[in-house]
C-alpha cells in the first residue's frame, strides 16, 4: 500500500487551508495531491475530496471557479488509480512521481482524449470518457 510522507501531510494540509499560494499550484502539485487523496481513500471518495479541495482553493484566492475542469480531474485520478495499483509501494509522493516521470510530461492526457473532446466545455463542467483509449 502506497504511504504519504510527513512533507506530503504538510503539503495537503497546506493546501487545504489556503496557506498554498496559486503560484505554487502547479501540475506536479496536483499529481501530489491527488497521490495523496488516492492514498487515504478509494478512487470515488478520492476523486470527490480531489474535487471539494480544488474548489474551495480557488474560492479561497478568489480565482473563477470556471478554472476547474472536472474532466481532467476525474481522468487523472483514474491514470494514477491505475499506475498505484500496479506498482510497488511508494513512501512518498515524490518517490512515486520519480518512479513515474511521464506523469509530468506535457501531453500526457491527449494519449487518452481529442483535443476536441478534452477542451470542450462540456468536459469541463462533467466528466467525459476518452475518445483514444481507457484510462486504466
Amino acid at each position: 500500500m502506497h504511504q504519504v510522507s510527513s512533507e506530503d501531510k504538510a503539503f495537503q494540509q497546506a493546501f487545504e487551508t489556503g496557506l498554498l499560494l496559486p503560484a505554487e499550484f502547479s501540475h506536479e502539485s496536483h499529481l501530489r495531491l491527488a497521490y495523496i487523496y488516492l492514498c487515504q481513500a478509494d478512487l470515488a471518495p478520492a476523486t470527490d475530496k480531489m474535487r471539494t479541495a480544488i474548489l474551495n482553493f480557488l474560492s479561497h484566492h478568489a480565482i473563477d471557479q470556471t478554472k476547474y475542469h472536472e474532466t481532467v480531474t476525474q481522468a487523472w485520478l483514474g491514470v494514477l488509480k491505475g499506475l498505484m495499483d500496479k506498482a510497488e509501494m511508494s513512501k512518498s509522493a515524490k518517490e512515486f512521481m520519480v518512479r513515474h516521470p511521464q506523469l509530468v510530461e506535457k501531453g500526457v492526457m491527449l494519449q487518452y482524449y481529442s483535443e476536441a473532446r478534452l477542451f470542450s466545455e462540456e468536459a469541463k463542467q462533467a466528466f467525459l470518457s476518452p475518445d483514444l483509449r481507457p484510462l486504466r
